[in-house]
């Protein structure tokens, strides 16, 4: 099997410790010894894996990896790891709320994460106040990939965008115009939500307004990211399951303006 690239953002304080670094073991050992919040993926195979080490000194709440497949120089596939799966992630890309120990996304100070192919392993608990007894931390699937036996493998910290809106990386994948375009609309779509539920409107209304969101999820291919549809998903639970004081309370929270502006370093 080819020997793996790997490619991380240093100048970030994000450092990718591969396989063959003395260091590896004792990182993969401290990773697998905290409890994890998911089932662990096969792990027969790490020679092209990596321990991801924050060291930036802030919180990473959004980032994704990308994995290139080559046979002999001639690129087979790609596929991306992304850790971007709630609302709470976007809450705090506009300033809405802070990180905090227990959150159950993002990558906290001084952690670390095991990335291989199948996926992004490990949890906040070795830097947390809970030590090992807590349940906060982050598993991640890739989208789309498989192992893929005798070819190059180049693995890249492609984004990260940390808890002051700073976005790293080359961004291939241009997630940040991405979550730039999700977040105005996340705002206009509650901007209408909070004046109908102030009015008095049914609830049913306010779902006529969130279903074209919830359903754009549907025809994402892979290494799309459905960013509207974990709006639209929250939105309707807490129409369902909260008062409607609470429900303008919510979409007031993504009505207002975003008090970190998102923007790519130099």
């Amino acid at each position: 099997m080819a020997k793996a690239s790997f490619f991380d953002l240093p100048e970030h304080g994000l450092h990718l410790v591969p396989f063959d670094d003395a260091r590896f073991p004792a990182y993969l050992n401290e990773i697998l010894a905290q409890r994890q919040p998911f089932p662990l993926p096969p792990l027969e195979d790490l020679k092209d894996a990596a321990i991801l080490l924050n060291e930036s000194g802030k919180w990473v709440i959004v980032l994704e990896a990308v994995w290139r497949f080559r046979d002999g120089g001639a690129p087979r596939r790609t596929h991306r790891l992304g850790n971007l799966h709630s609302t709470e992630q976007l809450e705090i890309l506009t300033g809405r709320t802070k990180p905090v120990e227990g959150m159950h996304s993002g990558i906290a100070p001084g952690s670390k994460r095991l990335v291989t192919e199948r996926g992004l392993i490990g949890s906040n608990l070795s830097v947390s106040a809970q030590g090992g007894g807590g349940s906060s931390g982050t598993f991640v699937t890739a989208m789309g990939g498989k192992k893929s036996e005798g070819l190059e493998v180049e693995v890249s910290l492609d984004v990260a965008i940390f808890d002051d809106g700073r976005c790293a990386g080359p961004d291939t994948g241009d997630l940040f115009s991405a979550l730039r375009a999700a977040i105005e609309a996340q705002e206009a779509v509650a901007k209408k939500a909070v004046k109908l539920l102030q009015s008095g409107a049914p609830e049913g209304q306010v779902f006529d307004l969130l279903l074209p969101l919830a359903r754009s999820g549907r025809s994402h291919g892979a290494g799309q990211r459905p960013l509207m549809p974990l709006f639209s998903h929250a939105a309707m639970h807490h129409l369902i399951h909260s008062s409607r004081e609470g429900q303008i309370r919510w979409f007031e929270g993504f009505a207002s303006p975003a008090t970190i502006a998102l923007h790519r370093t130099t």
